[in-house]
Parts: C-alpha cells; structure tokens; sequence
C-alpha cells in the first residue's frame, strides 16, 4: 500500500454507521467517565457531510435530506470539510420545549423549523476533534441551530 492510498482511505467516510440505540436500566450510572443528556422529542437523525454535500438519514438508514432542506442546507457551515454526526432532529416551541408534531408537520411542509443537536461520531477539523466531547457538541450544536 502506498503512502497515498493510505490517506485516501484514512478519509474515507462510511455510508451509514449503525446508531447505538438505548437500553433501559432501573437506574443511571453515576462517575465522572459517564455524559448524561436531556431526551427530546423528536427523530434520532445522522447528518453526513462529504465535501459540501449532505445527507440526513434515520436510525434505519433512510435518506431525508429532501423532508429538512433547511437543516440539510446549515450542516456545511459547520468547520469540517467531513463529518458524521449524530443527534435529534426537534421542533422547537417558543417556550424551549421540544415538539414531536412540530417536527412532523415540518416534515409534511418540507420546512423545517427546527433543531438538530448533533455529537460528532467523525470529523476530518481541529476545531472539533481536539475538544473534549462536551465542548465540540456543543459547537457542533450552535452551528445546526437555525
């Protein structure tokens, strides 16, 4: 293998990473080594971005880029030239509080009055990978927030 076949590959992006799904305990785990957050309503969602172009795509792997071009349109200003991102897709009500028929009938219109909270599964920028996770979520979030 060759010096540049091995940098194509190291960029790479996959297709689609499985999402992990979550698993009910009759408590939650406490330590330091454990990030705790708030469940919104809406749809589990990954964004992938390759070189300026996008994809939206549900826990099971359907593309919905066409259902949030709002979203689909916001996910390249983010610092990255790749990323796969992982996160909920929320209709946001005036009050803060997250809205599953907002969402749906954002859906319906192909408008999207929404916000995408993305965690970063992969990205090719200094300017998220080398923050703890807390900190670039965070900086991925504010950048999706439209």
């Amino acid at each position: 293998m060759t010096k540049s076949s091995a940098s194509h590959e190291a960029a790479a992006l996959p297709n689609r990473i499985r999402p992990q799904l979550t698993q009910l305990f009759d408590a939650a785990p406490d330590g330091d080594q454990w990030l705790h957050e708030i469940k919104y309503d809406g749809y589990r969602m990954h964004a992938r971005l390759d070189r300026g172009r996008v994809k939206l795509l549900t826990r099971t792997g359907l593309d919905w880029t066409h259902k949030y071009p709002a979203i689909a349109a916001a996910v390249p200003s983010l610092p990255a030239r790749q990323a796969y991102l992982d996160g909920k897709l929320c209709g946001v009500g005036p009050d803060g509080v997250t809205s599953f028929s907002m969402i749906q009938l954002a859906s319906d219109a192909c408008n999207s009055p929404a916000l995408c909270s993305f965690c970063s599964i992969s990205c090719t920028s200094t300017a998220t990978t080398s923050a703890p996770g807390r900190s670039s979520s965070a900086r991925l979030g504010s950048a999706i927030y439209r």
